[in-house]
């Protein structure tokens, strides 16, 4: 059993206290002797405890404490982190809407096209057209027989055996009034489809130029328009879809062009409607035939009955309308422009497949009804 050391000092010292303080009884000189050889043991015992209590123990040296190795840390370095810098989102200014105005769809024509006038504008029609007094006519006789005619309201024409010049009509003098209050315009006629090459020329030229005699590389290459049934010249429909449909045929035949829809507008409304010279061709001289001399002979019959409607005519200056299908009956229609006339006339074109119209083209207009506005005559004088 292990005693603390602090204990074992204070044990010795009590016991060298009580030894101290002890009275000796001395009986005879044996126990003297015996007590000096006591106390010198005694005292001896009380040096060497002395000594004991003296020389302390000594005490275990204490483990050295293993000397921390310091060590050093790499100083971690810092990453500069930047931040990004919010960009600043400007501040646009609300841009007020404007109401968008429907207009009619422009037209994209590829190559511009010389203007003489100012856009077409839709006739003026006047609210109560004036019946045409039909001039006093001798009674004669005729013998020589006439295809059958559709009846319209177009005036009589006089029957003289010479030329004389016309008077003109209380319709004719109406409209000479209003045109002198008024500014002339152009008037859209109708829709011709043809091919891109065509329609360069027909812009470079300004009016309604024959490619056969423009001299042009490519002018021997296909023909513009339908059948020649109403005659020769440039053909012009009052159905756009049917227009489109010539456009893309055309441009399939003239390999390498562009098939191109063209509005056809008169220079003049004016003398459109009252100085050119306008016939409907009755069905039974609407024909023709790849053969030459039937080809002339067709022709020559629409010529004598066009000089029977309008007298000392050759047929050569007049506009002639008539059915794009008079097995059909009814619409759509066409008109003929004659190589005499197409200087009083150019052509706004655009690519057909892309939809667009020209500016100021009537997508509604109609031979049939335009008749008697524009004064197409369809009766024989004789």
């Amino acid at each position: 059993m292990f005693i603390p050391f602090s204990r074992v000092v204070v044990l010795a010292v009590l016991y060298l206290s009580v030894l101290t303080n002890a009275v000796p009884v001395v009986d005879d000189g044996v126990e003297l002797v015996a007590s000096g050889l006591v106390e010198a043991e005694h005292d001896a015992q009380l040096v060497d405890l002395e000594a004991r209590v003296r020389t302390p123990r000594p005490r275990p040296r204490p483990r050295p404490k293993p000397a921390k190795t310091i060590v050093r840390k790499p100083a971690p370095v810092k990453t500069i982190i930047r931040r990004p810098v919010p960009a600043k989102t400007p501040i646009r200014r609300p841009v007020p809407t404007r109401t968008p105005v429907k207009r009619p769809t422009p037209a994209k024509p590829t190559t511009p096209v010389k203007r003489p006038t100012a856009v077409p504008k839709p006739p003026v029609k006047p609210t109560k057209p004036v019946t045409p007094a039909k001039p006093p006519v001798k009674p004669t006789k005729t013998t020589s027989k006439t295809p059958t005619a559709t009846p319209s309201k177009a005036p009589q024409c006089p029957i003289n055996n010479k030329p004389t010049k016309g008077t003109k009509g209380p319709r004719a003098l109406y409209e000479w009034a209003v045109g002198l209050f008024k500014r002339d315009s152009a008037e859209f006629i109708g829709w011709h489809g043809t091919n891109s090459n065509t329609a360069e020329l027909w812009r470079s030229q300004g009016y309604l130029a024959d490619p056969k005699t423009s001299g042009w590389p490519w002018s021997s290459g296909g023909r513009s328009g339908a059948d020649h049934e109403l005659g020769e010249g440039v053909y012009i429909t009052d159905a756009i879809q049917t227009a489109r449909g010539f456009a893309n045929n055309n441009a399939a035949v003239n390999v390498g062009t562009a098939p191109m829809l063209c509005g056809i507008y008169a220079r003049s409304s004016a003398t459109w409607k009252s100085s050119l010279n306008k016939v409907w061709l009755p069905n039974n001289i609407i024909r023709d035939s790849s053969d030459p001399v039937k080809h002339l002979a067709y022709e020559k019959q629409r010529n004598e009955w066009i000089g029977r409607v309008i007298p000392h005519s050759t047929g050569r200056d007049v506009a002639r309308f008539g059915p794009l299908d008079k097995n059909r009956g009814g619409g759509p229609n066409q008109v003929v422009i004659p190589s005499a006339l197409t200087r009083y006339f150019y052509a706004v074109c655009v690519d057909a497949r892309t939809g667009d119209v020209p500016i100021g083209a009537n997508t509604h207009i109609n031979f049939g009804t335009a008749r008697h506005p524009w004064n197409v005559r369809d009766t024989p004088c004789r």
